[in-house]
């Protein structure tokens, strides 16, 4: 009776955690719809649309396969360890694929290249999260899983209504107000907390470079030392990228190059030089 009563009530915070966002979702569509313009709002839900297509693309099952190996293998940790690397990789290529060629995805769409960001990094934070959230589940965890789900669900209603109701009306009243300069920083401030969180995942594999080969060391060393003086991201990995295939192949060690990294040196080269 106990193992059905434990299911039973883990069947239910689950389901609350599911359904609960979904409802708060549908409370905000009045929101919309009533602030935002008619034109803006449906590139929202084309945004939408689409994010549902990359999420299942960007977590590629790896959820299923978790809890599948998860349960039948020893080392749970090499299975958590191994996941979450593959889970971070892939979302750094997308990050950077979709960063590179946002101007180009823009004006295919003709959705704003800032929509397009935000949407970029959401995607990318969405995908990040997928393995901690199933540890959570995998270590019976129920209570905390839906609190951090409907806790997310309850920020994000509360900022909405705050960013969208009061802050505006605040700012076109007291423009010099703290909260008034709040609402002009809101658009480069917005993608903050998920840069934070890739830092710390990014910066974390420095102990796994090994900068006594000189043709490791030098490209991951620029790839770091360029993202913060040109403020770009994309520009970091594009060089480091750039320079390590170069400086291999000048060396004699071009047989230690994945056929993926000429793949994206070209697309590299393609957007700097043709897109740009």
């Amino acid at each position: 009776m106990g193992l059905y009563k434990n299911l039973f009530k883990q069947t239910v915070i689950y389901g609350l955690a599911t359904v609960i966002p979904r409802m708060f979702s549908f409370l905000l569509v009045p929101l919309y719809t009533d602030l935002l313009p008619t034109a803006e709002y449906g590139k929202v839900s084309i945004i939408f649309a689409y994010m549902i297509f990359f999420n299942v693309i960007l977590a590629y099952g790896m959820e299923t396969a978790f809890f599948r190996f998860y349960n039948k293998e020893e080392d749970k940790k090499l299975v958590v360890e191994t996941t979450m690397v593959s889970i971070f990789w892939t979302s750094i290529c997308f990050l950077f694929l979709g960063l590179l060629y946002r101007n180009t995805l823009s004006q295919w769409s003709g959705i704003d290249s800032q929509y397009i960001t935000y949407t970029i990094w959401i995607l990318v934070l969405d995908a990040l999260v997928i393995i901690p959230f199933s540890k959570l589940r995998a270590y019976q965890k129920p209570m905390v899983y839906s609190a951090i789900k409907i806790g997310n669900v309850i920020v994000n209603l509360s900022l909405s209504v705050f960013f969208l109701i009061y802050l505006p009306q605040i700012a076109q009243s007291n423009p010099d107000s703290f909260l008034g300069s709040l609402f002009i920083l809101i658009p480069n401030a917005a993608t903050a907390p998920v840069l934070i969180l890739l830092g710390v995942f990014m910066i974390s594999g420095i102990r796994n470079i090994n900068f006594e080969d000189f043709s490791e060391g030098l490209p991951a060393f620029l790839t770091i030392i360029i993202m913060p003086f040109t403020y770009s991201i994309i520009n970091g990995i594009s060089a480091g990228i750039v320079f390590y295939i170069l400086l291999k192949l000048v060396i004699g060690k071009w047989r230690e190059i994945h056929w993926m990294m000429y793949v994206l040196m070209l697309l590299i080269v393609l957007r700097f030089g043709y897109f740009s």
